[in-house]
């Protein structure tokens, strides 16, 4: 009985759930043609109480947040960044890092971040954009859920389904050893 008590510790402790923030919309390239960029995102607050959430974003530009200092539990919010490029960085790329901290928890979105002159600014004639834009609207809302799924994985999430994976091999493990004896 005393190893089944075991059992269910191991289990209990594989399976805790400790929630992170879900990062939706947000890019994974950045490009700036010598003007600021606007972008907006949504993010996901999992936990069962209200918690307050923090923005950053780690790249060489100027940073503007506007976001609601807490999220409902259970809700999304809306998060805007306006960024500003420097003009010295054209023609330069780096790796930008979004930090996301809802409550205790803290999400991480990497996105290339690429400098061009205003000259290289592709040009796109009107019929042309507004056919991408219906092209990429159906993109996204097949692939919606696919995306969520993989942005929303992250170490601790990882660390878990090893564990899990863990305890099960122990468990058959020990089944087997005690249907052996009996």
């Amino acid at each position: 009985m005393r190893l089944f008590g075991v059992l269910a510790i191991m289990l209990a402790v594989c399976f805790s759930y400790s929630a992170f923030a879900a990062i939706e919309g947000f890019p994974s390239s950045i490009t700036f043609y010598e003007e600021a960029q606007k972008i907006s995102f949504k993010v996901t607050n999992p936990a069962d109480t209200m918690q307050r959430e923090s923005i950053e974003f780690l790249a060489p530009v100027e940073v503007l947040v506007s976001a609601p200092l807490n999220i409902a539990a259970g809700k999304d919010a809306n998060a805007l960044l306006t960024l500003t490029p420097r003009k010295e960085l054209t023609g330069q790329t780096y790796e930008g890092i979004l930090i996301v901290k809802v409550g205790t928890n803290e999400t991480r979105k990497s996105a290339t971040v690429i400098f061009k002159s205003a000259q290289e600014k592709p040009v796109v004639p009107e019929d042309e954009n507004k056919s991408n834009i219906i092209d990429a609207n159906a993109f996204n809302s097949a692939f919606t859920g696919v995306v969520s799924f993989v942005s929303g994985i992250n170490s601790e999430v990882a660390v878990d389904i090893v564990l899990a994976v863990i305890v099960i091999i122990l468990a058959i493990a020990l089944f087997a050893r005690i249907t052996k004896r009996i």
